[in-house]
């Protein structure tokens, strides 16, 4: 999970910021962000460069 996932996360109240990523605390963000993604009707990887434009506003292909 990338930084700007968590950063998002954070900034949008949907998780604390954590101090260090172990395998426990990535596999849940992880759920969050698939739970976010299936609420939202798009995939994981689709919301992963939606919220990368939200936090640079720069388009990936």
């Amino acid at each position: 999970i990338d930084f700007h996932i968590i950063d998002l996360l954070t900034k949008f109240g949907l998780i604390k910021k954590p101090k260090t990523l172990g395998k426990k605390k990535y596999l849940e963000i992880e759920k969050i962000l698939k739970g976010l993604s299936e609420k939202l009707n798009i995939s994981p990887a689709r919301l992963d460069l939606y919220l990368w434009y939200i936090e640079t506003g720069k388009i990936l292909k």
